[in-house]
């Protein structure tokens, strides 16, 4: 037995069905082109090897510079033991958004963020 539709009554609008195809149609050859972009950056990073600038015909091309970040992620991930020691805690402020929601729902409402999700892969 099928679940309900919690939003079934929700406010919907009929939409231009060739945009709706051609936004799906792009939005996977983002997805295809982001994937290739990716394969050919990595062969570039390997052909520069430690360089930090590339060069076609004597010219620079491209630039592959360090910087003052660091991927500190990566590093705890890898080395968990060895950065135990270089911990710190940090304070930050932070919105209470329910409390601010409460205290002013009209401008709060004006920030609320939407959910942008395709329903079916089938509504051609």
């Amino acid at each position: 037995m099928p679940v309900p539709d919690r939003h079934e009554e929700e406010p919907a609008k009929e939409i231009d069905r060739d945009y709706y195809r051609l936004w799906r149609e792009a939005k996977g050859n983002a997805v295809a082109w982001e994937t290739e972009a990716k394969r050919l950056r990595k062969l570039l990073e390997e052909q520069l090897g430690d360089a930090f600038a590339a060069t076609i015909d004597g010219v620079k091309v491209l630039t592959y510079r360090p910087t003052a970040t660091y991927a500190t992620q990566a590093i705890i991930k890898d080395y968990p033991d060895l950065v135990r020691r270089f911990m710190r805690q940090e304070i930050s402020e932070v919105l209470d958004v329910d409390a601010f929601r409460r205290a002013h729902p009209d401008v709060a409402e004006r920030y609320r963020s939407r959910s942008w999700r395709e329903v079916t892969q089938d509504a051609e």
